[in-house]
């Protein structure tokens, strides 16, 4: 909270890897009445989420932000995703990631509004995509989440890649297509979002 205050954060989502607990959230939301500069802590999941190239499936980080105006809702989401006996998340995709179907099954039994952030460390015509990027798909693909707004926002992890973005966009014919938000997220996985004018 220190730290948000600090950097002058209005809205902050606290999101761990395939799991939600809502006494992290409901613990860090509380703090917004004597905070000066925080006034909203939304509920968030990153989840991973895998996608079928066609020829394999590939793992894409997807920050999921839910509307919280329904407490009871916002509490289910700890319960609605799977989990196995052993406390890890009870993925259907070998090697630790939910299916495309999963996600919005658990989405959908949720039954929140969402806003989907997907990584995207690297820029789209990188020769070597990072692990779990959105443009680790294929090109195809990644002009499919483009295209089809898939995506309500990219995240980097380096400024220039917004540039990247844009280059993408004019290179593809794409440009009047685009219309999600990209920013950054700090290295402790609470995800800063941009004040919005």
């Amino acid at each position: 909270l220190e730290k948000l205050e600090k950097n002058e954060v209005n809205m902050a989502a606290i999101t761990d890897h395939d799991v939600f607990s809502y006494e992290i959230y409901k613990a860090l939301r509380d703090k917004v009445s004597n905070a000066q500069y925080l006034k909203r802590v939304l509920p968030g999941v990153e989840f991973t989420v895998s996608f079928n190239t066609g020829n394999s499936d590939i793992p894409v980080h997807v920050v999921t932000l839910f509307d919280d105006t329904d407490q009871e809702k916002v509490k289910s989401i700890e319960t609605s995703i799977p989990m196995e006996d052993t406390g890890r998340p009870e993925y259907d995709i070998n090697g630790g990631a939910f299916s495309e179907d999963k996600f919005w099954k658990i989405i959908r039994s949720i039954g929140l509004d969402i806003v989907t952030i997907a990584h995207q460390k690297e820029s789209p015509t990188a020769s070597k995509p990072r692990k779990d990027d959105a443009n680790s798909v294929g090109q195809d693909l990644y002009k499919e989440f483009l295209s089809l707004e898939y995506f309500e926002a990219y995240e980097y992890k380096n400024r220039k890649h917004e540039l990247f973005n844009k280059s993408f966009a004019y290179s593809k014919d794409q440009l009047e297509q685009l219309r999600f938000i990209t920013g950054s997220v700090s290295y402790t996985h609470l995800t800063l979002p941009t004040k919005l004018e």
